[in-house]
């Protein structure tokens, strides 16, 4: 099967497992360049890759357009800053747990 080349990509920021096409950074961004039954697909495909991340951070995922009108995405996981920041709101709830 021959790959088609890619026209263009958007770049999301999407929680895990919480894809809908009502989600203001997923069916208005898409709606411009895939019908509502793709952008359906494209949220049932990505609610189960992303299962296995924490649901309290935002994944980066890169969704891409190919000439053909397919689209394939990328996840490239939660910003280094919202890790840090869990692990500290973590911690801190240990030590308040401890006193």
């Amino acid at each position: 099967m021959k790959k088609s080349p890619i026209k263009s990509f958007l770049k999301l920021r999407i929680k895990p497992c919480c894809a809908v096409f009502e989600d203001q950074s997923i069916g208005p961004v898409l709606s411009e360049y895939l019908n509502r039954e793709k952008i359906n697909n494209f949220c049932n495909d990505f609610n189960n890759v992303s299962k296995c991340y924490i649901n309290d951070l935002k994944l980066s995922v890169i969704f891409y357009f190919c000439l053909d009108n397919s689209f394939f995405f990328i996840i490239k996981g939660p910003r280094l800053s919202e890790i840090i920041n869990l692990i500290l709101n973590i911690n801190s709830l240990y030590k308040k747990s401890d006193d």
